[in-house]
């Protein structure tokens, strides 16, 4: 029970950080040289601090790690997904 809380948690924070690492990019990074790789080197930071810090509460089991693995990616792509659109508008 609570390994699936840590997971709840997770997912919520990960979610919550990509919102707040889109709203950076869209408000700030955007107007700036290089957007797209200042938003890559951001992101990139944010994402390794946060599987850092999520596996260390976490049971090291091959089950939970396909777990975050499938939350990073399907959080990645669409983050990555929005970010493309609004390069490419701009």
């Amino acid at each position: 029970m609570v390994q699936v809380l840590i997971l709840i948690v997770a997912a919520i924070s990960l979610f919550i950080l990509n919102i707040m690492v889109y709203y950076l990019f869209k408000r700030i990074l955007i107007k700036g040289n290089n957007p797209g790789l200042r938003f890559l080197g951001i992101n990139l930071l944010k994402d390794v601090i946060w599987l850092a810090l999520i596996l260390f509460f976490i049971d090291k089991t091959k089950v939970n790690f396909l777990i975050l693995s499938l939350m990073f990616l399907i959080s990645s792509f669409v983050i990555y997904y929005f970010v493309v659109i609004k390069l490419n508008k701009s």
